[in-house]
């Protein structure tokens, strides 16, 4: 979404939301340095194997369109000029030139739409009313048989209104998962067709719902925080994990002392893939998703989504289709930066593009930088957008007032 100027691209609005004033300190700084790690919850919990599956609707599912006013799938036939055939002159020299053939005028492609293609967005929250520190977007391709799944971190610098410019502080702005999607679009190109919000108890519930999983933990995982009634307790190796420790292993991020993952939130990313990776495998291999009934009932009654049960039951079916090989994980590419104090994750525009336009478009036209609303540092100016849009320093919030 362009806030600072710039074209109107794919499903991005007309115009911004009523802007909301900046956050106050507390709801800042959660996420940064100085802040309890295992506070934010990141974990998709591959309850996508049977959630985000539902996205996996059956052929024929209306789809939102790439771009406002994209073309017909059925384009109409080019119109050729005939050509012009030359002329003699009889009488008197000199002869006349002849007249080149005219070319037809070049048509452009249709853009369409992958009819076997499902793309859906996974929001995360340790409780209802969190903030979103897990993001994950995902496309299904039934003809390829493949299910690609990226990772944006929580605190990837977005093109908003108000000071905490960061990807988890949409949904609290906006309290609407379909305002969520379209400032989506200003880094996909595109709007994902479903979406799925849910809470940690949520995601534990269904990991014990199909029997837990099997997973070696990386490293020791010790978090004591009083206020949350939060007691993580892990130790390393191969474990059978139930829902609620399968929770607190996605959920961790520095422990008692400072330990934990040296690179913050990107090694609990890549903690939360392998799990999910584990899990899915399990259920593939095994032919079957128990309980399917209890996790209908968690999914529909206790999540915000707009996945209906008959989708859900065909994208559970699809899953169990998908070889384990097949399923990819992916993270946002990007870097870290700071920007008035606070730590902000800038995506890099051109790997990021390659990568949308690889695992996640599901339209025949690639994605474009250009057509993004992607901010990167730029000095003592603020950022600048990949749409030529500044957003003046002063617009972000000052982490520094905050923390003395």
């Amino acid at each position: 979404m362009k806030l600072f100027g710039g074209k109107q691209s794919g499903n991005r609005p007309e115009k911004p939301p009523d802007s909301k004033a900046s956050p106050t300190p507390a709801d800042a700084v959660p996420g940064d340095a100085g802040r309890r790690g295992a506070r934010a919850w990141l974990a998709p919990f591959l309850i996508f194997c049977f959630a985000l599956a539902s996205l996996a609707g059956a052929a024929g599912l209306l789809f939102r369109p790439h771009r406002s006013g994209a073309p017909t799938e059925e384009a109409a036939a080019p119109t050729l000029r005939p050509a012009v055939e030359p002329t003699r002159v009889i009488a008197t020299p000199p002869p006349a030139e002849e007249v080149p053939e005219e070319k037809p005028e070049p048509t452009e492609e249709p853009v369409v739409r992958n009819s076997d293609c499902w793309t859906f967005a996974v929001l995360g929250r340790e409780r209802a009313g969190a903030q979103t520190d897990t993001v994950i977007v995902g496309r299904m391709d039934l003809a390829a048989g493949t299910l690609n799944l990226v990772s944006i971190p929580r605190d990837t610098l977005v093109n908003v209104e108000w000071g905490v410019k960061k990807i988890n502080s949409i949904l609290n702005f906006e309290d609407n998962a379909e305002a969520f999607l379209l400032r989506l679009s200003g880094l996909t190109g595109f709007c994902p067709d479903r979406y799925l919000v849910l809470d940690a108890p949520v995601a534990a519930a269904m990991i014990s719902a199909v029997g837990g999983v099997s997973y070696t933990v990386p490293q020791s995982m010790d978090y004591d925080d009083p206020v949350q009634n939060l007691h993580i307790h892990i130790g390393s190796g191969t474990q059978w994990l139930n829902g609620e420790n399968a929770v607190n292993v996605l959920r961790f991020r520095i422990g008692n002392g400072g330990t934990g993952y040296p690179d913050g939130d990107l090694g609990r990313i890549r903690t939360q893939q392998e799990l999910l990776g584990c899990l899915a495998r399990q259920l593939i291999e095994s032919g079957e998703i128990p309980n399917r009934e209890r996790l209908r009932e968690l999914l529909t009654e206790q999540t915000v989504t707009n996945i209906t049960p008959e989708e859900l039951a065909r994208f559970a079916g699809a899953l169990l289709e998908i070889a384990p090989e097949n399923i990819r994980f992916h993270t946002a590419p990007g870097a870290p930066t700071v920007i008035r104090g606070g730590f902000y994750y800038q995506l890099d525009p051109e790997q990021w593009v390659s990568l949308v336009n690889e695992a996640l478009n599901p339209w025949s036209a690639p994605v474009a930088v250009d057509e993004l609303d992607i901010l990167r540092e730029f000095g003592e100016t603020g950022a600048v957008s990949t749409s030529g849009a500044v957003v003046p320093m002063e617009s972000f919030f000052n982490y520094y007032d905050y923390t003395g």
